[in-house]
């Protein structure tokens, strides 16, 4: 996809978030949007609230893992990769891992 493709996504996304704002798939969704955009911040943002609304989104806290490794926020993301095992997904907290110690 080209950077305009992923802005008309977060476009979407928000749009979307609008009309069902408690829905953490869409604030996971934007958020990888806005990553891929290398608008981090953002991205950040958007992982954290879809993590806020829903705690067993592993997939979601990863991806917020890896957001704060990009960022140099390594505490945040070691946190990120305890509660991912402790939800049972210990392939995903074995990949932060791996950039938390590069």
């Amino acid at each position: 996809m080209t950077q305009g493709s992923y802005q008309k996504a977060a476009e979407y996304f928000n749009k979307a978030i609008q009309i069902n704002p408690n829905n953490s798939n869409l604030y996971a969704s934007l958020g990888d949007a806005y990553n891929k955009m290398n608008d981090y911040p953002r991205a950040i943002e958007s992982l954290a609230k879809a993590v806020q609304l829903n705690p067993s989104n592993a997939d979601a806290r990863s991806n917020l893992g890896h957001m704060y490794i990009t960022n140099g926020q390594r505490e945040n993301a070691v946190k990120q990769m305890v509660r991912i095992r402790e939800l049972g997904r210990n392939d995903l907290a074995e990949q932060l891992e791996g950039e938390i110690n590069k």
